[in-house]
């Protein structure tokens, strides 16, 4: 068994979204948007009239392009409500909004046209960047789930349902700084019996194992660590309940019926026990163990052989 440093995966980080782009991309309620065109509007208005700017319409529209783009069709028209009936106060005779020039008819017109065409422009810009934008969240939403999920798959043995090596790699970290007991497993005669009786035997005595480990263990701690090797990561644990732990794997160990027979299931058991800091550690605490694993194969088999060490 090869042994090494440990890398840990890191899932890259999201970037954080800015305040505007999120109040551009965020959706009002009509009610919501029209009170915040009319309080918008009304600034606007305000502004103008108190100054006396003398083309106010520039002003405006920039707030009808404003209300257009962050409310959407509630509040642009009511934006351009508004700025249409500022427009016929302003250009009517003594601001009464229903006598007109000869020229300032003309310029109700022509403000009423770039009215309801920025208007409607930007409201229909703003109703597909809606849908674009729901569209892409709900494939970012969809991606995030196929990710995690490919994620899961990759961490996991498909066959039994446990951490793979890879899973035990993404888990270093959390091991380190830590008295740990690793337990490393290996089904006695599994090739023999895998010949004999096929790979669907093979693969329910890997099945079983699995299900035996995990729940003497949890699960989340129990590994693949080769075809039929196994290696189980204890942490916090006191010497009694660890290698009492250990003992019921012997005890608990699966047989059943293939054509006929009866298959009892054995393991060689290694463990040893440390205080890891760091990578170098680490294979040294798995390399142990393996070595007590091949020592118990070499004994006999269905054993256990561990160590300790200070």
């Amino acid at each position: 068994m090869k042994t090494g440093n440990a890398n840990t995966y890191k899932m890259p980080k999201e970037n954080s979204h800015s305040l505007l782009h999120d109040l551009f991309h965020k959706e009002f309620s009509p009610w919501v948007s029209i009170l915040l065109t009319v309080v918008i509007m009304g600034v606007l208005i305000a502004l103008v009239y108190l100054w006396n700017i003398p083309n106010p319409n520039m002003i405006l529209i920039a707030g009808l392009v404003i209300c257009s783009s962050l409310f959407g069709f509630s509040g642009g028209i009511c934006a351009a409500v508004i700025m249409f009936g500022y427009t016929l106060f302003f250009f009517s005779e003594g601001h009464d909004f229903v006598t007109f020039t000869a020229q300032n008819t003309s310029k109700v017109f022509v403000s009423v046209f770039g009215i309801v065409v920025d208007m409607l422009f930007v409201c229909m810009l703003k109703h597909e960047e809606v849908k674009a934008f729901r569209e892409v969240t709900t494939l970012t939403e969809k991606l995030h789930k196929e990710n995690a999920s490919l994620q899961t798959a990759s961490l996991t043995d498909a066959l039994t349902g446990i951490g793979n090596r890879l899973a035990l790699r993404v888990d270093f970290d959390g091991y380190l700084d830590h008295e740990l007991c690793a337990v490393l497993l290996d089904i006695d005669d599994f090739k023999s019996v895998n010949d004999e009786f096929g790979h669907d035997v093979g693969d329910t005595i890997i099945k079983l194992t699995a299900q035996l480990i995990s729940d003497v263990f949890d699960m989340g701690k129990c590994y693949r660590f080769g075809g039929d090797e196994f290696l189980v990561i204890l942490t916090e644990l006191d010497s009694f309940d660890y290698v009492s732990r250990i003992n019921s794997i012997l005890e608990k160990s699966p047989s059943f019926n293939a054509d006929g027979q009866t298959i009892k299931v054995n393991y060689s058991i290694g463990y040893q026990t440390a205080f890891v800091r760091d990578g170098e550690e680490w294979s040294k605490l798995l390399k142990d163990a393996d070595t007590y694993m091949y020592e118990a194969k070499r004994s006999g088999k269905n054993r256990i052989v561990g160590g300790n060490t200070e």
